[in-house]
């Protein structure tokens, strides 16, 4: 297949592009909203202590959705909460993804291998817990249209808690050690952004993204209650998980040399920290319902947790007198934007609404974003905003810092076409071990996106996905100072790519191609390069699919009589 060729075009995209002003955009944004209070999550224990806190607070519902929710210390706190809570008869509903908690050793869902933790909470009849698109419906949809149909890889993307009608939240976190670890505890944690609100209307809104797919039969699997009855009851591990967690976040914080001591290794200080959160934990049981001694496997278990939950002392003491009010923006206009996923055919507020504040920002955009992939639309939106004068900052991933090898090989075949198309853009990617997770935008440092939405086709076109726009220059300016904090810790490092340009600006082509002036090759082992560059040429096999539509159009083809005069 002979390779499209890139032009970094003068024309306008078309007479939908023409410039909005910002709070005209917004305003544009699904339903008008009052004000609310807003917090900004980026740091990972604040951002684990909100969760806890707004269950703990739950005193008539919870409503909950994850894209992933693992088998680990956070997993099984998480659950054992959802437990405690709909055994006080308060009225829980969670869904997880099939395909984002796949693994059968990693994940909840799995007959004889963690569903039966999920039916603890059916059992209690105050509980409901569907699996979104399992296998058994993606592989026969794909089957019966497998040239226009996504319904193999069309997922819930979504991650939402709602609690009573008043609180909720949202953002690029799952539920697992991957983020809500410290960075000084688990070097390549993901570095992520959640966002708070308090607000009966946002509340509401998390809550109908969250029912449209979660009520309907045709995409999910309830799980049911043990039918045979309950011959081995998950209740203890859980609600021993559920302690644990609690006892940890409210104890006293370590000091910074205890927290030492523990990442160093020390196995002694270690195990002293272990067996007295088991044993706090065994004397508490009791308190919480339990009152049956535990097994050997729960023992063992229980173990097995608080040796895992004891190695993050930074999230030690991260609950203790805590609200998530501290900080928060009490002046927010929030707007909760929803998308369902391509096999759900529901209703679609979010798709367009980026592409409407990108015409509507007069100065500035500065985005953060692990996986970008630009289509055409998108790629459109951001050069007509370069040629306005708005100057464009992108942060995202490298090779060396991404979970996703095949979306950076598609972004490496990308971003110098992305650089010479959009003027006024400048890129950086992290370097480091800690991975970008974040899926974040500000717009003329007013209006802040936060959400699970990737800049790429996927969530364009196929998954499921929900985000927020606060209209807010107090959380933007938080935004932008995290945004810094990022750019400036030599363990993510920052660099930036870059083309060759000509002294007017315009890009330098070499047969009909940017020029590299810095990307990848400069900072990558020779085989990493070796790597993605096999990697390639999947991709551009890949951008032949029926489905990939969008991503052929994304400004591939070469116009030469808009750069003859700048070949090189």
């Amino acid at each position: 297949m002979p390779a499209k060729r890139f032009v970094p075009t003068g024309r306008r995209a078309s007479d939908a592009l023409d410039s909005l002003p910002l709070r005209t955009s917004f305003d544009s944004l699904g339903d008008s909203t009052g004000l609310a209070t807003a917090g900004l999550l980026t740091n990972n224990a604040q951002a684990w202590a909100t969760r806890w806190w707004m269950l703990e607070h739950a005193s008539t519902s919870i409503d909950t959705t994850y894209f992933i929710l693992e088998k680990d210390i956070f997993g099984f706190a998480f659950l054992g909460h959802l437990l405690k809570k709909a055994r006080a008869g308060k009225n829980v509903r969670l869904m997880i993804d099939a395909a984002g908690s796949a693994s059968p050793w990693r994940s909840f869902k799995y007959s004889g291998l963690g569903q039966d933790y999920l039916q603890e909470l059916v059992n209690t009849g105050h509980a409901s817990v569907h699996v979104y698109q399992p296998f058994s419906r993606r592989i026969p949809e794909q089957l019966r249209h497998p040239l226009s149909s996504t319904a193999l890889i069309a997922c819930n993307h979504d991650k939402i808690l709602s609690v009573d009608g008043r609180y909720g939240l949202t953002g690029g976190r799952n539920i697992s050690k991957s983020y809500f670890a410290d960075p000084a505890d688990m070097p390549e944690v993901f570095r992520d952004t959640d966002v708070y609100v308090d607000s009966a209307h946002s509340a509401a809104a998390l809550r109908r993204a969250f029912e449209v797919e979660f009520d309907d039969p045709r995409l999910n699997d309830a799980i049911g209650p043990d039918r045979l009855g309950n011959w081995v009851p998950r209740d203890l591990e859980l609600i021993g998980a559920y302690v644990l967690m609690d006892l940890w976040l409210k104890a006293p914080r370590l000091t910074t040399e205890q927290a030492v001591r523990l990442r160093v290794g020390n196995r002694a200080f270690h195990n002293r920290y272990v067996q007295e959160l088991y044993d706090q934990t065994l004397r508490r049981l009791p308190n919480e319902g339990i009152g049956r001694p535990p097994t050997w496997h729960e023992r063992a278990r229980l173990r097995a947790l608080a040796r895992e939950l004891t190695s993050y002392g930074a999230l030690r003491g991260a609950g203790r007198n805590f609200s998530p009010e501290t900080g928060a923006v009490l002046d927010a206009s929030v707007k909760v934007l929803d998308r369902t996923s391509s096999v759900a055919n529901g209703p679609d507020s979010l798709t367009g609404a980026l592409l409407r504040l990108t015409r509507g920002a007069q100065h500035s955009i500065i985005i953060q974003n692990p996986y970008v992939v630009l289509t055409a639309s998108t790629l459109a939106a951001l050069e007509e905003a370069g040629r306005r004068g708005v100057q464009i900052t992108i942060l995202t991933n490298s090779p060396e810092s991404t979970d996703s090898a095949l979306t950076q090989a598609f972004f490496l075949r990308q971003w110098p076409r992305i650089l010479a198309r959009v003027s006024n853009l400048r890129l950086f990617v992290m370097s480091g071990k800690r991975k970008l997770h974040a899926k974040t935008a500000v717009f003329d440092r007013t209006v802040t996106w936060i959400g699970t939405y990737n800049l790429d086709y996927i969530s364009n076109y196929v998954n499921g996905e929900v985000a927020t726009a606060t209209w807010s220059p107090s959380m933007a300016k938080a935004t932008i100072n995290a945004f810094h904090q990022d750019e400036l810790d030599p363990a993510n490092g920052v660099l930036e790519f870059k083309i060759a340009r000509n002294a007017d600006g315009t890009p330098r082509l070499k047969n009909g191609e940017p020029i590299v002036a810095y990307g990848p090759d400069d900072h990558l082992s020779f085989f990493a390069r070796l790597g993605y560059r096999l990697l390639g040429y999947l991709a551009h096999a890949l951008e032949y699919l029926p489905q990939a539509a969008p991503l052929r159009d994304a400004g591939l083809g070469i116009d030469r009589s808009a750069v003859s005069g700048h070949m090189t």
